[in-house]
């Protein structure tokens, strides 16, 4: 998902794209498309994990996994941990409160120590809401 483009002047400059991780390559692939209609004079891809999956080959990549693994980033690993509470359930009509306990329940098995019982229940909360938001927006 792409959520800013650049605020400055992009024509005719060299642009360097920089995500985490290339997992399907569907991101870049769509980051490069919004890019190249500012007419950058070139546009390259930068990122820190390139995944056997990614459709896309960045220029640069700090390492090429052999194989497919879910990462964890500390900048965004509650929402990793949700994703996995959300895949392990299957079920899109889990209720806010098994989302949370599984979501524990993970976030102890991983090692995960801290205040993240309630940024987990913030951030559950948030994505039931939004969830809710959404499939009401497709009736």
């Amino acid at each position: 998902m792409i959520e800013q483009l650049p605020q400055g002047r992009v024509e005719g400059r060299r642009v360097l794209l920089v995500d985490e991780v290339a997992d399907t390559g569907k991101t870049l692939e769509a980051s490069i498309k919004e890019l190249a209609k500012l007419h950058p004079k070139e546009i390259r891809t930068a990122v820190l994990h390139l995944k056997p999956t990614s459709v896309v080959i960045p220029n640069y990549y700090a390492e090429k996994l052999d194989k497919w693994v879910w990462l964890f980033y500390p900048w965004s690993l509650v929402e990793t941990v949700v994703a996995l509470a959300i895949k392990e359930v299957g079920d899109s009509k889990v209720t806010e409160r098994q989302l949370l306990e599984i979501s524990l329940s993970l976030a102890k098995s991983l090692g995960i120590r801290g205040p993240i019982s309630s940024v987990l229940k913030t951030s559950i909360k948030y994505y039931v809401l939004e969830t809710k938001a959404s499939s009401s927006n497709t009736n």
